[in-house]
């Protein structure tokens, strides 16, 4: 005979994890670690490309922003940079606090530069040339987005701020932000389900 118990536990076994209900629409992500081991495999003369890279992690840009940022839109003394993008024709700007030890990256790269120099001087199509060589590095394709994803997912596990999150990313709704919160939500059940009770 059964009781009202053992039916309710059969039910929650028998149940759908909630991270496999999520999978399918969130995106992709590097791990800080993983980050951390494509910047240390730069080539050490290509000061750029690590620049570039640690650019794309610090700021969460999309690629388009990133290319087209010129010295002139950094102020060193507030530590911010100013992202312009064309969203519907129509040329937005936002305003980027940049953390202390990139600012100091910055400032050393750019020291020979004038204000109106690109940071980066590539396209589009090269930027993403110079990520796809780290793809055997991590066994996965690397590409401009997947570090705007990485910064995302970083900053709201070590956050918890969805608002700020929104207003670094550009984002006019707050709906769009939201799906990082889910991949953060759904890393803390996978550590829940390790833990035993």
């Amino acid at each position: 005979m059964t009781n009202n118990l053992t039916i309710i536990e059969e039910n929650a076994i028998q149940s759908v994890p909630f991270e496999e209900t999520i999978k399918d629409d969130v995106p992709d992500y590097l791990a800080r670690e993983e980050v951390h081991e494509i910047l240390s495999s730069v080539d050490k003369s290509k000061i750029k490309e690590f620049i570039f890279i640690n650019f794309l992690w610090n700021t969460g840009t999309r690629i388009t922003e990133a290319i087209s940022v010129k010295k002139g839109n950094i102020d060193f003394n507030t530590k911010n940079i100013k992202v312009l993008w064309l969203k519907r024709r129509k040329l937005m700007t936002r305003t980027l606090p940049i953390n202390d030890k990139f600012m100091y990256l910055l400032a050393t790269y750019t020291g020979g530069m004038n204000k109106d120099e690109l940071l980066f001087d590539f396209t589009r199509q090269r930027a993403c040339q110079i990520l796809n060589k780290y793809d055997k590095i991590l066994n996965k394709h690397i590409h401009p987005h997947l570090f705007r994803h990485s910064f995302a997912v970083n900053y709201l596990k070590q956050t918890d701020d969805i608002v700020g999150l929104m207003k670094l990313l550009g984002h006019a709704n707050i709906r769009n932000t939201m799906i990082y919160a889910r991949i953060v939500n759904s890393d803390i059940r996978e550590k829940l389900n390790k833990i035993e009770f």
